[in-house]
């Protein structure tokens, strides 16, 4: 799983977005076989962030949501939440959801302190 994200992550880097799409999609359903739940949430933000980067904002979100949903149904409180409050926060403000980016950036915070 972890190698898997390297790569994507690598390829995210270099602007390969199709390809690192496909290896992130392969490390979530690598972490979901195995129970990994950082990893599981980790590509998933990996692929909204690629998502952001192609434009496509509303598909950010749905990946975000599905995290979102991922950490409530097993009753997640682990550091990697942080960066998805943080994403989810800056699509808020992009669609100028200023509360919503708040509170999602204070939840992020709240993580890390």
């Amino acid at each position: 799983v972890a190698a898997r994200s390297v790569v994507g992550e690598a390829l995210f880097v270099q602007g390969n977005l199709v390809q690192a799409r496909e290896h992130m999609l392969q490390a979530e359903q690598m972490a979901l076989a195995t129970g990994s739940h950082q990893n599981v949430i980790w590509s998933l933000c990996q692929q909204s962030e690629i998502a952001v980067a192609q434009g496509f904002l509303q598909k950010a979100y749905n990946l975000q949501e599905k995290a979102l949903q991922y950490v409530e149904a097993h009753h997640l409180r682990i550091p990697i939440m942080e960066f998805l409050y943080r994403i989810r926060a800056q699509i808020m403000f992009e669609w100028y959801h200023l509360e919503n980016a708040e509170k999602f950036a204070l939840k992020g915070i709240e993580i890390i302190e």
